[in-house]
């Protein structure tokens, strides 16, 4: 209960600085050409009422321009990098699926290779595949290799 006390006081306070700090500004120039702000109007002096919470002190607008340039600096930064990393995750991905195509080549390969007779279906029926097409299958796995497999 205390802490709820002490937590609202210091709300308070806050509440009654901030509206203090919101009292009225002026601005106004002498008759030498000096340009003046302060909290309370001149006597002798005309005085522009400015609102604290608004005005734009003398130099922000250089700043501001700083500053949009800065962040469009970032966000240009910031774009180039997301096409980076998006590139390299295309690129991640592409080898994947050639190093996924290369075993399956290979795996083709190592069975014309080795097994004596290879077969194919030709219209529902299993024939088996004569030498000259065997040897023709595997000069067009070897072309596929070396196009998939060499870079990896």
């Amino acid at each position: 209960m205390n802490g709820r006390i002490q937590q609202l006081l210091s709300i308070l306070i806050a509440l009654t600085v901030s509206g203090a700090s919101l009292a009225g500004m002026y601005k106004w120039t002498d008759s030498s050409g000096q340009v003046h702000y302060t909290d309370s109007p001149p006597i002798d002096e005309k005085a522009k009422a400015l609102d604290p919470r608004t005005a734009i002190p003398t130099g922000a607008e250089k700043e501001k321009s700083k500053l949009d340039k800065q962040m469009e600096e970032f966000n240009k930064r910031r774009e180039e990098e997301k096409e980076k990393e998006e590139e390299a995750r295309k690129a991640a991905l592409e080898k994947k699926q050639r190093e996924q195509q290369c075993a399956t080549l290979r795996k083709n390969m190592q069975l014309y290779l080795t097994k004596r007779k290879m077969v194919k279906n030709v219209d529902g029926e299993i024939v088996v595949m004569p030498y000259e097409e065997r040897l023709k299958e595997i000069e067009t796995i070897q072309k596929e290799m070396k196009k998939v497999c060499d870079d990896i």
